[in-house]
């Protein structure tokens, strides 16, 4: 394998350096055989040559051998198809991924008042991740206090549910790192006990806490 592996690469290696497809005889006639060429076909990826492809065949003659490398040809046209599509499908990809940041932004840029402002953010991140919930907490006084919950306008900060989720969020606040619990065990490597104590509460959800910095 690996003598074949090298062999093929002293084939291709004049066609990459001369940026051209090729045939090459690497077998002569015989008395009731014809000669053996090797039909060398570059692959391109924006202009550039990125792999290539090489098929043993008999031909009558050089002429016959270029016949058919012109045939071999299409599996370059097949290739270009490829990464067409393939960079066409990572293109509607980013575009999707900036329309969401434009949408989001939006959100919260035209809200009337920082309330209005959170309450948007929360509401828009817990639609377009599917979460049962989304909650901003805003650091005061060394301590992390819940100013916005998705989809709920009014809360009591008395409440458990509020008081739980201050403490999960001071856990990211004191680490100063992203603090994700799941039930199933793949959490991050840091202290996730404040997580995993609302995941029970919450019916053993996923908890994922975010530090957002200033500056």
């Amino acid at each position: 394998r690996a003598a074949a592996i090298q062999a093929f690469q002293e084939l291709i290696f004049p066609c990459v350096q001369q940026g051209k497809d090729g045939a090459i005889e690497v077998g002569g006639a015989g008395d009731t055989i014809d000669p053996q060429f090797c039909l060398v076909t570059l692959l391109r990826n924006e202009g550039e040559v990125v792999a290539a492809s090489a098929v043993i065949t008999r031909c009558r003659d050089t002429e016959r051998a270029q016949q058919r490398l012109t045939s071999m040809q299409l599996v370059a046209g097949y290739f270009d198809l490829y990464t067409l599509k393939r960079t066409s499908e990572q293109a509607r990809t980013i575009a999707q991924s900036h329309q969401h940041v434009l949408q989001l932004a939006t959100a919260v840029a035209t809200a009337q008042g920082f309330q209005s402002a959170a309450m948007n953010l929360c509401n828009e991140m817990a639609t377009r991740t599917g979460a049962s919930r989304v909650s901003l907490g805003w650091v005061k006084n060394e301590r992390v206090r819940v100013k916005s919950l998705s989809h709920t306008e009014e809360f009591d900060k008395r409440q458990e549910l509020i008081v739980q989720l201050e403490r999960a969020m001071e856990e990211c606040y004191d680490q100063e790192e992203v603090v994700q619990y799941e039930p199933d065990g793949a959490s991050s490597n840091n202290v996730t006990r404040e997580a995993q104590a609302l995941s029970r509460a919450q019916g053993n959800n996923s908890v994922i806490s975010i530090p957002l910095r200033r500056q």
